[in-house]
């Protein structure tokens, strides 16, 4: 089989997509090697781009897929310590803390119950006996 024919019953298979990939190496080589007729010409343009395509690293996808691991790396962090303050904030938020009688008290109504005494203490007690007890919270 002459080099020609053989170069158009590739070419064909190629186009129907029924080749091997030893076939289109050999079809490849025969396109760079053969003196073609025009028809054969957009060809033997395409295989060489592909050729060309398959060869190169794509340098531009590198750099993207570095960027893009270092866009996701940074908003993971940033997911993180937001999701971390949003904890800490809800966590906190209702805390109710106080020092009654120089003890560290948490408990919400306790808190409320002797700050109700010291109010109605202060209300309905002379003005000696507030100033006495800011003069105790204070240590003055």
């Amino acid at each position: 089989m002459n080099n020609l024919s053989e170069t158009r019953k590739l070419a064909s298979r190629f186009m129907e997509g029924d080749t091997s990939v030893e076939e289109e190496r050999r079809l490849n080589r025969l396109l760079q090697k053969e003196q073609l007729p025009a028809d054969l010409l957009p060809l033997r343009e395409m295989m060489a781009d592909l050729a060309c395509i398959a060869s190169q690293q794509a340098p531009h996808r590198t750099l993207w897929t570095t960027r893009l691991r270092r866009i996701a790396a940074a908003a993971a962090v940033v997911v993180a310590i937001g999701g971390a303050a949003l904890w800490w904030n809800h966590r906190h938020q209702n805390e109710c803390v106080a020092y009654i009688y120089g003890k560290r008290c948490t408990d919400r109504e306790v808190v409320l119950g002797e700050m109700h005494k010291s109010l109605n203490i202060i209300a309905e007690g002379e003005k000696s006996d507030a100033d006495q007890m800011l003069n105790d919270m204070f240590d003055l």
